[in-house]
């Protein structure tokens, strides 16, 4: 699978030091997307095969996450690809998400680790699908920075995981959800 991942992981700190407002700094954050995933497309001579995503993700802490990809999907002529424009992922705990998401927010260290970490899995799972892993890594970041430390993981009574008392997966849908309404 690590093969077939061709996409630099940026922060926005690397990106910029200082901009007037994030607004500002959002353009440019997609302009250098947009322009790393030419220069990777461009130098790019393997064919990743069908579904299986070449794109640049830029982690904005707090703000979440920005996601310029091509998609290389099949068709009855063959393989093609096409490029998206730049698509943004909220960070999980946020003010519109919920009302108490300060009380959420306990340690971020550790948090871009866990969304690499659930960005990996979750190419794995959804068969290199960027944008679908970035939210995985999301989830993922989000159990991270709920606690000093590691997240507390359990098994229900009927034997479902659950990590800080949550399951993962409702975690995953209710971000797909506010995502698809944005």
């Amino acid at each position: 699978m690590f093969g077939k991942i061709s996409s630099p992981y940026l922060s926005d700190h690397q990106v910029s030091a200082t901009y007037p407002s994030f607004d500002v700094m959002k353009v440019e954050i997609e302009n250098v997307a947009r322009s790393l995933l030419r220069l990777l497309v461009i130098k790019d001579t393997a064919n990743p095969g069908p579904g299986w995503d070449r794109g640049v993700i830029v982690r904005c802490g707090a703000k979440g996450c920005c996601i310029v990809r091509k998609r290389y999907l099949p068709s009855s002529n063959g393989d093609h690809s096409s490029e998206e424009g730049a698509k943004w992922i909220e960070a999980y705990w946020t003010a519109s998400a919920s009302s108490d998401f300060r009380n959420h927010i306990v340690d971020v260290t550790g948090g871009g680790n866990a969304f690499l970490g659930g960005l990996a899995a979750g190419m794995k799972l959804t068969d290199g699908d960027l944008f679908e892993s970035a939210l995985y890594g999301t989830v993922s970041a989000s159990y991270a920075i709920e606690q000093d430390g590691l997240p507390r993981i359990q098994s229900g009574s009927d034997g479902v995981e659950l990590w800080n008392g949550d399951l993962p997966l409702s975690r995953l849908n209710n971000l797909r959800s506010r995502v698809a309404s944005h």
